[in-house]
């Protein structure tokens, strides 16, 4: 998993030598999710919290203590499903009528193929060793 933690940060990493600035998320599979979702919560070292908005429907977001202390929490199911629900409500009441006018208009409501993954810089930053 730690592999897996090391291609986050490159995409970052990539990302800001690109275009100069330090992107505030990533887009990732949804199975690549699966995966580092189960592997925090048997880990423990991750808070995770699911979050949703008319962009970002289905959002995942590590926070920790700028020491490294790490606070401990593990959704319940329950949780997961009421993440989803709220999703696909959102996604109903903001979703086009017509989407053939904009092809753009998709984009935003894809999210159940991506997941956006949203890291604190200063994690980053000690990561990278920078």
């Amino acid at each position: 998993m730690q592999e897996f933690y090391d291609e986050i940060i490159q995409s970052y990493a990539r990302y800001k030598e690109t275009y100069g600035t330090v992107a505030d998320s990533i887009y990732m599979n949804a199975s690549k999710y699966a995966e580092f979702y189960s592997w925090s919560s048997k880990t423990g070292e991750n808070l995770i919290e699911i979050t949703q908005s008319a962009r970002s429907l289905f959002g995942m977001r590590i926070y920790t203590h700028t020491s490294f202390e790490f606070d401990f929490f593990i959704l319940e199911e329950n949780d997961v499903k009421n993440a989803i629900q709220n999703s696909n409500e959102t996604i109903n009441k903001f979703k086009p009528m017509d989407l053939s006018k904009n092809e753009d208009s998709l984009t935003p409501y894809n999210t159940m193929e991506t997941i956006q993954l949203k890291i604190p810089e200063s994690i980053l930053n000690f990561r990278m060793g920078t």
